[in-house]
């Protein structure tokens, strides 16, 4: 793919009997008195309330994993979405991909990241969102799954002519992010024009963060593949090994 580049839960009823005197008359009973009829009326109990079944949450698919990140995806894809190796993609023109362990790459083209930019998710947007050929919405707050980061939307500057040494036909390019893989080959991702970002960069809690990285091979479809894509972003959940 062109964008990345080298191998890079909550009554009682009391009855009274009266006796009267009458000299030496025997004394009569009074007349006797029917005891109440006491009669019980059934109270129906209430009907019981029926509670609405909350429902289930989606169980999670494990997607991918590297960096001692791992990543699922809680319920199924939008329509026309695919996944592989990882990769979420709609056909040839947009992307959302997870990268654990992200450096922003330096800005003269080295091999390396950047000097005096750290790997918090709020370090890595600011410096990639004031990167000469960048042009960038303002950097906003966003939490995903538990984690918290920042995103921030860009795509190249429509005068930017830089380019790198290493970049196919010298074209212009900006250095974006990197990290190096398990053979000690830096892979890294570079802005060409033709495409469009946004980045949802997230702190992890050993340190290290875990970028999402939303593309659209066309700047004018961004509008629509940035729905579809962030209903992806919205189910991610993520583990981080020990």
């Amino acid at each position: 793919m062109a964008r990345t580049i080298g191998r890079l839960a909550i009554v009682g009823t009391t009855v009274a009997l009266t006796l009267v005197g009458c000299g030496a008359q025997t004394p009569s009973a009074a007349p006797a008195t029917a005891a109440p009829t006491v009669r019980a009326t059934a109270t129906a109990a209430p009907a019981a309330t029926a509670s609405p079944t909350p429902a289930p949450t989606p169980a999670a698919t494990p997607v991918g994993e590297a960096a001692g990140v791992a990543w699922s995806l809680r319920g199924a894809l939008p329509a026309g979405w695919t996944l592989d190796d990882g990769t979420f993609s709609r056909s040839e023109n947009a992307y959302v991909e997870v990268l654990p362990d992200r450096s922003v790459m330096a800005a003269d083209c080295v091999m390396g990241p950047q000097a005096g930019v750290g790997s918090s998710a709020a370090s890595v947007v600011v410096e990639l969102a004031k990167r000469k050929g960048v042009t960038a919405s303002k950097p906003e707050s966003v939490s995903i799954g538990g984690l918290s980061g920042v995103r921030v939307d860009f795509s190249m500057a429509p005068d930017w002519t830089g380019t790198c040494p290493w970049w196919e036909a010298k074209a212009p390019v900006v250095p974006l992010i990197g990290t190096f893989d398990a053979q000690h080959y830096w892979l890294y991702n570079a802005l060409v024009k033709g495409e469009a970002y946004r980045y949802l960069v997230f702190d992890l809690p050993d340190g290290r963060n875990v970028l999402v990285a939303v593309t659209t091979v066309d700047p004018e479809r961004f509008s629509d593949v940035i729905g579809p894509a962030m209903e992806i972003v919205s189910k991610l959940d993520f583990a981080v090994g020990s």
